[in-house]
């Protein structure tokens, strides 16, 4: 880039963080950009699954596509390894060109069979998954030689996604609510106490 991109792409990228900071979703602390949280005490105060779940799904949107991949990478690791499953390699492939799968794992069980999961995340605050995006997904799973795919969504599936994700049996969708249950199951990310749930600060930052 010349000297004349580079102050261009910068003054574009300091009016994106200013209109952030304006509307409150970001804030300016120490010369870094942060997500701001309105929520004096979410760290430190455990509350009720009801109260709490929106609170974590807004932290999840403000993280972002790129990091929710590799939120949902180490959440599926974590599960599988629960299980009794040895996981060979777990890789974030996300991108422009990723054709439709963001994560890939290779998983061996306790008599040595191999298993490629590929994986799909969509960090959204309120469309649901069309039957379109599950099956170009499936498409490319297909194409990678994965033996099973997941399709992942803080929101939900249209019951026509829902219908064709139940006729294939290599292929499951996780919406919002079964997300969350797997959180609960594998303890990732939060940490659950006496009167409720709090973050867990080794995941997420103040």
């Amino acid at each position: 880039l010349s000297y004349k991109d580079d102050y261009s792409l910068r003054t574009i990228a300091g009016g994106i963080l200013a209109e952030l900071v304006s509307e409150g979703e970001i804030e300016l602390n120490q010369s870094k950009y942060i997500p701001k949280s309105s929520d004096d005490g979410l760290y430190d105060n455990p509350l009720p699954e009801n109260e709490f779940k929106p609170k974590f799904f807004k932290r999840l949107w403000l993280m972002g596509g790129k990091n929710f991949e590799i939120f949902v990478a180490n959440l599926l690791e974590k599960y599988y390894t629960m299980a009794g499953q040895m996981v060979a390699y777990c890789d974030i492939t996300g991108g422009s060109d990723d054709g439709g799968i963001d994560i890939v794992l290779q998983t061996v069980d306790y008599l040595g069979f191999s298993e490629k999961i590929v994986a799909q995340t969509k960090c959204r605050d309120r469309a649901h998954i069309t039957e379109k995006e599950v099956r170009e997904f499936y498409g490319a799973m297909n194409a990678v030689g994965g033996t099973r795919g997941i399709y992942v969504t803080t929101t939900y599936f249209h019951s026509s996604a829902e219908y064709f994700l139940d006729s294939a049996s290599d292929l499951v969708g996780i919406d919002g609510d079964k997300l969350f249950e797997l959180i609960k199951k594998t303890g990732y990310g939060i940490k659950v106490c006496d009167g409720g749930y709090t973050f867990d600060t080794a995941i997420f930052t103040r």
